[in-house]
């Protein structure tokens, strides 16, 4: 997973189109792209959208256009900025997914939104834009009944960056796992959501 800088923003309804576009706050500056579900997105922009977590693979995992497709229809929350330079991919406990990390979560909690990926273009990044998804997130789950957001993050090779904006968010630590053949570690974070969250 790939992830931009955090800086307190949050998102809001756009007037008149509930649970549809949502604008991010003058926090993430007042020229922010929209956020919308990756759905709704036109063909070009899925394409781009695609290319961008494709060439964060390492981070990520490939996808073909079929499995960015089926990844897209399975998930909890699947959203962009509509100008293709951010995405965060989601699933609920229910979803159908073959990942390990998402499977250990699955074995230990009864109930969570899984995040998948995140991904920020990297001329965009130290925008905020990481952190306006997560908030976005954070309202659609808390709308769902949802109180527990969940993710992995790597240990070896480490992501400091992506510690310090996890921990910056108000997620902790609740489990390790090796991941063979790949020799990687991985942390299992998550946070707990309140009605702050989305003010904090």
């Amino acid at each position: 997973m790939v992830w931009d800088s955090f800086a307190g923003c949050f998102d809001f309804e756009e007037p008149g189109n509930p649970g549809g576009e949502t604008r991010m706050r003058p926090t993430c500056g007042m020229e922010a792209p929209l956020i919308a579900p990756v759905a709704t997105q036109s063909h070009a922009t899925q394409a781009a959208l695609r290319h961008l977590n494709n060439a964060n693979a390492r981070e990520t995992s490939f996808l073909t256009a079929a499995e960015w497709h089926t990844l897209v229809a399975v998930s909890f929350a699947a959203t962009c900025t509509t100008d293709a330079t951010a995405l965060l991919i989601a699933l609920d406990q229910e979803a159908d997914y073959s990942s390990a990390n998402f499977k250990w979560f699955q074995a230990h909690r009864r109930r969570f939104v899984y995040v998948d990926r995140i991904v920020v273009s990297e001329p965009h990044r130290g925008r905020s834009l990481a952190g306006c998804l997560y908030r976005d997130l954070f309202e659609r789950a808390m709308a769902a009944g949802h109180d527990r957001i969940a993710c992995e993050v790597n240990l070896e090779p480490p992501n400091p960056r992506s510690d310090a904006f996890h921990e910056k968010m108000g997620f902790v630590e609740v489990g390790r796992a090796d991941l063979q053949p790949s020799g990687k570690t991985v942390r299992y974070w998550e946070k707990l959501l309140q009605r702050k969250s989305l003010t904090q």
